[in-house]
């Protein structure tokens, strides 16, 4: 308790200050005791002892004062933010209902803004963000690749897959501080339950799988390492929780219940817990041990014995606990040394002794890699996509905004003229775009769901994703962009309409615009357009680059053409594989070939060893002098054995000598090979006649008969490989591995899918004892590779079109707002003497000018940024003048069509009445 100034005392009517408010009081209580006991004749020197004796600690009772003082201050604060809070929103609702079109014209730009960002928030949160439900301390699990070269071409490559022997060279070198489990890739399975057929996801994994994520059992148990030997595996099966609520009711009784997998009678063990559906994006419906894997051969031996003959299975290591030391550079030095050692002993030609091991977080998507799978890029790129649109929304609620917020100014101006505070003023505006904000982030999340989706098939449509689209994360983050969004695009227009002109705002008849607020919207609709022309030029490469790979010449009529095989599954997968297969397989498909050759719309049928674009053989070949042919980009010739017809069915073209023919089936050796072959072979000579010997030395020489037109092995964009084409050995009653393995089917492409649809019965007859019959298309091989360009000509077209329709509203918008603020100055024109045809050109001239800047802007813009996407185009620069042309063009065209209606509207105007009207 102090003297203070007086004139500190009258600031605190401004500032709350409880200390001084506190200090004030004491002081007045014991001013007030003091001159009592000086009335009763103490002199103030003894009244001031008594008076403070009397009080006792002041200290203490101060620092209570000032605590009750500040919760009570404190309360006051919060109760008046929540009063205001109310009357804003009040205020904002009112104000609002009394224009829905508008409002409504909001919450659609934004949710859809907001909408396609949390969408593709939702694919990312999946692909780079999320790790997998129920694994324990994801951070701490790694994934193993290898970097290697064995590759055909000796091409360095990273794969996450490995063979059986591999993995288990690896474990054994890091299990004193490391556990590891290996497991193949979810995929469909048909599942058999007391009669009643069903297609899972299934998934082969080693028993370390659950507990090396961290995974416990809801009822039941895991299988047992005993159980996962290889080639004696236990036929038993783990079930996911979502399979146990679906297909089984959630009964308990289901442990020891058997069902047949992949044609095998499994007993099912255990329950995997709730929500955990695998370790990948994949979900899985069940897991079989990999010891159960069906035994198949290589040479003479089973195919977990073959060091690259198994290399389909993932591989995931966790480090024990309490094992300090063990980094990233020890698991891949261990693993590299010991894997190169198995190279060198299990690989016989071209063992591969720089391969290494590269340990990788959990989500493959974040792994190392050399070339970033299609998926994954688009992915990445179309983040920046949607941000891009959520821009233009913002800038064209900022423009609508600010548009409603002129509209009112001689409304604000009376507010601020009656005393509002322009901060209170602002607060009520921003509260009135917030609110809009929020109701569009709910229909945003109805727009996600659906919009999620639609990413999801579209971006990765072989991936059975787990879990919905809008999870909980996907809101969180919907509504957090939503509030920013709301804040972002009304402050600008809030600030503009707290600093009205009050003069001439409150004049009757004033103009409700000024030059800010023109010039302010003229540069949101500049923004708009640039940002539209980046989605464009986007849209337009992509749609060159898609039209150009689709023009390239594969050497087969993809369209019209189906393929189609069986596996055959042994009911004990311990048993060696029974090699009568390939002679029930062989003669089945010449049945086969037969019977769909008589169906409607099937032109032709062939069979072959493999077919287009999916598979041939590489073996070893010389000359007759015993010199090896040249290798084409370090590559080995590809060898494919058909039927005659195979040439009318896939349409692949004979440029000279004759084509194979049934009486080159068991006669002398005879084959065609492709322009690539007889060029890069016999460069000074005439292909046709030349002979070479496959296999041993002492085989028979085949001789060329003809040439073909070079038609693609394995992808859509390849360099020219050597492909030579033999006749198909007759079946036999012995088994040849030269025996037919695939159907081929030429059809109208009209009739493509009943065509395929039928196949399957015929093969279903055929082969009742087989899995399922392989029928696909050849575009379904094809379509995967040009998914890329498809998904950023579709994806980067549909929000340009989004982007540049938002655009165009905003410039008929600015534009109209416009011609109505100009109204004066265009009757002063018409009056001296301006035609109809200046007015326009006038009109029409200041959206060209504002589309222009944006269009000039935009395409520097799409210049720069061309580098993101160039790796994703097929022969189209990033900056395509056809297609830089063809954007500024359709820009121009938006300009004026947006500028006809204000223009006609200025034409039409009767100047007496505009000029009453100022």
């Amino acid at each position: 308790m102090t003297d203070e100034p007086r004139w500190r005392r009258y600031l605190r009517f401004w500032r709350r200050n409880v200390e001084h408010d506190v200090d004030d009081e004491l002081q007045f209580h014991l001013e007030q005791r003091v001159q009592q006991f000086m009335n009763a004749g103490a002199s103030r020197e003894e009244a001031l002892v008594r008076a403070r004796t009397q009080f006792g600690d002041t200290a203490l009772v101060r620092s209570e004062l000032i605590d009750i003082g500040e919760r009570i201050g404190h309360h006051h604060d919060r109760a008046g933010a929540w009063d205001a809070l109310r009357q804003d929103v009040g205020f904002a609702l009112r104000s609002l209902r009394r224009s829905p079109d508008f409002s409504a014209a909001i919450v659609a730009t934004l949710a859809l803004g907001i909408g396609a960002n949390a969408a593709m928030f939702s694919l990312a949160d999946r692909l780079f963000l999320r790790a997998p439900v129920g694994v324990a301390d994801p951070a701490s699990l790694r994934r193993l690749y290898v970097h290697s070269n064995w590759s055909i071409g000796n091409v360095w490559e990273i794969r996450s897959v490995l063979g059986y022997p591999a993995f288990a060279t690896i474990d054994s070198a890091l299990a004193s501080r490391a556990q590891l489990a290996a497991f193949t890739k979810s995929d469909s399975m048909s599942m058999v339950d007391r009669g009643i057929e069903s297609t899972v996801r299934g998934s082969y994994a080693t028993s370390k799988y659950f507990s090396v994520l961290g995974v416990h059992a809801a009822i039941g148990r895991f299988y047992s390492a005993n159980e996962d030997a290889m080639g004696a595996g236990a036929l038993v099966a783990v079930i996911s929780d979502a399979l146990w609520h679906s297909r089984f009711g959630r009964d308990s009784a289901v442990l020891g219940r058997a069902v047949v997998v992949a044609r095998q009678r499994y007993t099912i063990v255990g329950v995997a817990p709730r929500g955990f559906t695998g370790s990948d994006l994949d979900a899985t419906d069940i897991w079989l041990p990999l010891g159960s894997f069906p035994r198949g051969m290589i040479g003479s031996r089973p195919w977990f014995e073959s060091w690259r003959s198994g290399s389909f299975l993932h591989v995931l290591t966790r480090v024990a606990p309490g094992t300090p030391g063990t980094s990233d550079a020890w698991i891949s030095t261990v693993s590299t040394t010991v894997y190169r050692l198995g190279e060198k002993a299990g690989v016989s030609n071209r063992p591969d002794t720089n391969a290494t091991i590269i340990p990788g977080p959990l989500l493959e998507s974040l792994g190392p890699t050399l070339t970033p799978a299609p998926e994954v890029a688009i992915a990445e790129r179309l983040v920046g996509v949607t941000i891009v649109v959520l821009l233009i929304a913002c800038a064209n609620v900022a423009n609508l905004l600010l548009a409603r917020a002129l509209s009112r100014r001689r409304e604000i101006a009376v507010r601020l003229a009656l005393g509002i505070s322009r901060r209170r003023l602002v607060v009520q505006l921003l509260t009135e775009s917030t609110l809009l904000s929020i109701v569009a982030g709910v229909a945003a999340v109805v727009v996600a769901a659906w919009a999620g989706r639609a990413l999801r098939v579209m971006v990765m449509p072989q991936t059975h994703f787990a879990g919905a689209v809008v999870s909980t994360r996907v809101a969180l983050f919907t509504g957090a962009i939503a509030l920013i969004t709301g804040i972002a695009a009304g402050l600008a227009p809030a600030v503009q309409a707290s600093r009205p002109d009050l003069t001439n705002a409150l004049k009757t008849g004033a103009g409700e615009g000024g030059g800010r607020g023109i010039r302010l919207r003229s540069s949101l609709v500049v923004a708009q357009v640039a940002l539209s022309v980046v989605l464009l030029v986007g849209a337009g490469l992509f749609v060159r680059s898609l039209s150009r790979v689709q023009a390239i010449d594969l050497g087969y009529d993809a369209s019209r053409l189906i393929f189609a095989t069986v596996d055959f599954i042994d009911p004990d997968p311990r048993a060696p594989t029974n090699d009568s297969h390939h002679t029930e397989l062989s003669a089945g498909l010449v049945a086969a070939a037969e019977r769909v050759r008589r169906l409607p719309g099937v032109e032709q049928t062939a069979l072959a060893s493999a077919p287009p674009l999916a598979g041939y053989a590489m073996v070893g070949l010389h000359f007759r002098d015993g010199t090896v042919p040249p290798r084409l980009d370090d590559r080995d010739p590809a060898v494919i054995w058909v039927s005659p017809s195979y040439f009318a069915a896939t349409g692949v073209r004979l440029t000279r000598g004759r084509l194979l023919t049934d009486a080159d089936i068991g006669g002398t050796p005879v084959m065609v090979v492709n322009e690539t072959t007889a060029r890069t072979y016999w460069p000074a000579a005439d292909a046709i006649g030349q002979c070479i010997v496959f296999f041993a030395a002492t085989s028979p020489c085949t001789t060329v008969v003809g040439i073909t037109k070079d038609s693609h092995l394995d992808d859509v964009l390849e360099k020219p490989v050597a492909v030579m084409l033999l006749p198909l050995v007759r079946p036999a009653g012995t088994a040849s591995p030269l025996n037919a393995s695939y159907l081929i089917v030429r059809a109208d492409p009209k009739q493509l899918t009943r065509v395929m649809g039928e196949t399957r019965r015929e093969l279903r007859r055929i082969f009742p004892q087989a899995e399922l019959p392989f029928v696909a298309s050849t575009m379904s091989r094809i379509e995967p590779q040009l998914r890329p360009w498809r998904l950023g000509a579709s994806l980067f077209s549909a929000f340009g079109v989004l982007a540049l329709l938002v655009a165009a509203i905003g410039v008929y918008s600015v534009i109209a707002y416009s011609v109505g603020q100009r109204a004066h100055e265009m009757s002063v024109r018409a009056a001296l003497g301006a035609d109809s045809t200046q007015i326009v050109r006038l009109v029409v001239g200041y959206g060209v000018r504002v589309i222009g800047v944006g269009v000039v802007l935009g395409l520097f813009a799409a210049i720069a940024l061309g580098r993101l996407i160039a790796s994703m185009l097929y022969g189209t620069s990033t900056h395509d003048p056809v297609v830089m042309l063809s954007v500024a063009l359709i820009l121009l065209i938006v300009a004026l069509v947006a500028s006809a209606a204000p223009a006609w509207r200025a034409m039409t105007a009767d100047p007496a009445v505009a000029l009453r009207a100022e």
